[in-house]
């Protein structure tokens, strides 16, 4: 049975303390969620992945590591974790 592709972001770890960074519709890298590009298609989430590991190295040479989808919410800002949501229900 197919599954439904929900919204989802990129995120990946960055630097030695392994934090979550968001990957932003320009490229670029941000530790906002709010910032990140959301993502309706699975395709286009596929692509993006792609592109992530290909910039593995960010600004001033952070290593980017366990790059993946995630999935989200909409939220009044923009993309919410799902827990987030949850505990705003």
């Amino acid at each position: 049975m197919p599954h439904s592709f929900r919204p989802s972001v990129v995120v990946a770890e960055s630097g030695p303390a392994g934090r979550c960074v968001f990957l932003t519709e320009a490229g670029g890298w941000t530790s906002d969620l709010a910032e990140a590009e959301l993502i309706e298609d699975e395709a286009h989430g596929d692509i993006r992945l792609l592109e992530a590991e290909c910039v593995g190295a960010g600004p001033r040479g952070a290593r980017r590591s366990a790059v993946r989808l995630v999935e989200v919410r909409f939220g009044p800002h923009g993309p919410v974790s799902i827990r987030d949501a949850a505990e705003s229900v």
